[in-house]
């Protein structure tokens, strides 16, 4: 089941690039990010009723969140320091892998 899940990601990761060379990477990114949040708010919402197959647009959606963020980053940065984008991208991202479960591993559950 997991491998559906990042299969669905990872296929359309490559879609959401040349939907952002057509209509620009602001779209893409809220297209993704739209998506995200209504299959993670039907996911946390499915006990009241909510449509089962919505939950499926949430790894859609994160497949156009990361690569779309990615070129803006690089759109960001002049290319004398492009080398400072994804390198302070992925320690955020490395750093918030290690310390996000150890600190969620203290906070009480409800």
């Amino acid at each position: 089941m997991g491998f559906q899940r990042d299969l669905l990601r990872t296929v359309t990761m490559p879609i959401y690039g040349k939907l952002a060379d057509l209509f620009g990477a602001q779209a893409g990114v809220l297209t993704g990010t739209v998506l995200f949040l209504v299959g993670r708010c039907c996911a946390v919402r499915r006990r009241l009723g909510a449509v089962d197959r919505l939950p499926a647009c949430c790894r859609p959606g994160a497949g156009g969140m990361l690569p779309i963020t990615q070129t803006i980053l690089g759109d960001l940065y002049p290319l004398s320091s492009a080398h400072a984008s994804p390198a302070g991208s992925s320690t955020v991202w490395g750093v918030s892998g290690l310390l996000g479960p150890g600190i969620g591993g203290f906070l009480p559950s409800t």
